[in-house]
C-alpha cells in the first residue's frame, strides 16, 4: 500500500512568498473516504480541486482535521460550507452527506460567529446540505476513518487563549503520518504549560513521516514557532523515520535550514516543502 501525503499549502500568515496558507491532504486507497485533509485553509475549495482532481463540496463523507482557529489555518470554513451546501443544491445530490472536522472545541465557537457575520439573514436557517459536523476527540482517543484511525493530542501555543493541537493518523499498514500544526516548546521549563508541549512527543513518536512547524528562525529560540533546530531535535527524540518541514518564514535560505536540523543529531530524510510537492510512503 502507498500513502500519498500532498502539500497544496506551506506558507505562513504574512506571505511574504507565493506559498500559500497551510493546507495538507493524506490518501491511501482508492475510495474517496481513505483520505484526510490537513487545515481548513482560505481557497480550500478550489486548491483541492486544482491539485487533486476531486471536488470536497461533492464527497458523500470528507473528513477534514484542523490545528487551530487561527485565519491562515481556518479561513476557508465559511466558503467551504456555503459552496458545499450551494453545490450539493444545485446539483440535486441526495443528501447533506457528512463534513467531519477534527480539532480544538474553538473551531465550533468560531463557526457559529462566521455564519451570524456572513449570513445575518440565515440566523435561525441552517445550511442543510452541508453536513458539516465538528468532532473533538479526547487526548489520545482514536478516530476511525475508513480503514484508518486518527488522534488528536493538545500542544503549546504562544497564545495561551488559543486551543492548538497535533495529530496523528495510523494507516491500515501501520504507516504513521504525524502533523504538529503551530507549536513552541516554553523557554521556562517549570511552566505549567510545559505538560501541554510534552504532547508533542505523543503526535510524533515512531512517525513514518513528521510534517513538522518551523516557523522560527535558523539559529534563534521562540515561544511562537520551533526552529528548524528544534523540529530537527523533536524528530530525533520521536525516532521519526522522515520530517518535513513547513509554515516557515522563507527569510531562511533551504541550505541554513538544513544544516539547523542537522545540528540537532537528526540524521535521517529532511524536506524543506513547498506548494504543489507530493511524495509517496510505502
Amino acid at each position: 500500500m502507498t500513502t500519498i501525503i500532498q502539500a497544496l499549502g506551506t506558507g505562513t500568515c504574512h506571505g511574504l512568498d507565493d506559498r500559500t496558507s497551510p493546507l495538507f491532504t493524506v490518501s491511501w486507497g482508492e475510495h474517496p473516504e481513505q483520505r484526510v485533509f490537513f487545515e481548513l485553509s482560505a481557497d480550500f475549495r478550489r486548491r483541492v480541486m486544482t491539485k487533486c482532481q476531486v471536488d470536497p463540496a461533492c464527497l458523500d463523507k470528507v473528513h477534514i482535521a484542523v490545528s487551530h482557529v487561527h485565519e491562515d489555518h481556518f479561513s476557508g470554513a465559511m466558503s467551504f460550507k456555503v459552496a458545499r451546501h450551494c453545490a450539493r443544491q444545485a446539483l440535486n445530490v441526495s443528501g447533506a452527506g457528512e463534513v467531519k472536522i477534527y480539532g480544538p472545541h474553538q473551531l465550533t465557537s468560531a463557526m457559529e460567529h462566521l455564519e451570524k457575520g456572513h449570513l445575518p439573514e440565515r440566523e435561525h436557517q441552517k445550511l442543510e446540505h452541508a453536513g458539516m459536523k465538528f468532532v473533538h476527540p479526547e487526548d489520545g482517543e482514536r478516530v476511525q476513518i475508513a480503514d484508518a484511525k486518527l488522534e488528536m493530542y493538545h500542544v503549546f501555543h504562544a497564545d495561551p487563549t488559543v486551543e492548538a493541537v497535533g495529530f496523528r493518523l495510523i494507516l491500515p499498514d501501520e504507516t504513521i503520518v504525524a502533523y504538529t500544526g503551530d507549536v513552541a516548546w516554553p523557554h521556562d521549563p517549570r511552566s505549567h504549560s510545559m505538560k501541554i508541549a510534552e504532547q508533542m512527543q505523543d503526535v510524533g513518536q515512531n512517525a513514518s513521516v513528521l510534517i513538522c512547524d518551523a516557523g522560527g528562525r535558523v539559529g534563534q529560540t521562540s515561544e511562537r514557532h520551533l526552529s528548524p533546530f528544534e523540529a530537527g531535535q523533536l524528530a530525533k527524540d520521536c525516532r521519526v523515520a522522515s520530517l518535513a518541514l513547513t509554515h516557515y518564514t522563507g527569510l531562511d535560505s533551504e541550505e541554513s535550514m538544513l544544516a539547523d536540523v542537522r545540528r540537532s543529531g537528526y540524521e535521517e530524510e529532511c524536506w524543506i516543502l513547498t506548494d504543489g510537492f507530493s511524495m509517496g510512503v510505502e
